[in-house]
């Protein structure tokens, strides 16, 4: 088992799906600790709770339309054991998209890029599932209804931290249905990013 507490945000008009296809990859990881969170709520406060509950050195979150391909865990887990400095690791993603569900993100690769900070400022490339040490995790920002995951790399790289690039795809998002943050307006999203980080 490695030393990994993966946090499962979970909406129980998935289940299917997700038992299917999700949480079969993830058990296939061997994380230590698994934690589902269905509770009523949103996704951050979904998310700080399963991380409350955490006991491993390292953390995941894992959205509940994804599918980790195996090994996918290890190889972050190896990258941030090579690099003492990087406090968290990510990967490329695949985008998988059906039939009917408008969604801003083209299908296909979405490619990330070696960690820059300035860059990242302009916009995101880092996806939420992304292995960090637990110990630096901030928490999500509740009031951030959409770009949870950008505001969360942007308060850890202005605080110091950086990430470790795996330029290769670990996992695919599943867009079956339009998910929560989705659906939250993305010009005032975006300004409610750029303000609390004075961007």
């Amino acid at each position: 088992m490695l030393p990994i507490s993966v946090v499962i945000p979970h909406r129980r008009s998935r289940s299917d799906w997700f038992s299917r296809h999700c949480l079969p990859s993830i058990i296939e990881n061997e994380p230590a600790q698994i934690i589902i969170e269905d509770r009523d709520g949103g996704a951050c406060e979904k998310r700080n709770s399963g991380a409350a509950k955490a006991l491993q050195y390292y953390l995941f979150f894992a959205d509940d339309d994804s599918i980790l391909i195996p090994g996918a865990l290890r190889e972050m887990l190896d990258a941030l054991e090579k690099d003492a400095g990087a406090s968290f690791a990510y990967s490329d993603t695949k985008m998988v998209h059906y039939d009917g569900i408008p969604y801003p993100n083209p299908a296909g690769i979405r490619k990330a890029q070696p960690w820059d900070l300035e860059a990242l400022k302009k916009g995101n490339y880092v996806e939420t599932m992304s292995l960090m040490r637990r110990d630096i995790f901030p928490g999500f920002d509740p009031s951030i209804q959409r770009f949870q995951d950008w505001d969360l790399w942007l308060t850890l790289g202005i605080a110091g931290h950086r990430g470790v690039y795996i330029p290769k795809v670990l996992f695919e998002l599943h867009h079956f249905d339009v998910g929560i943050s989705a659906s939250v307006p993305f010009d005032s999203s975006l300004s409610r990013i750029r303000e609390k980080h004075r961007l």
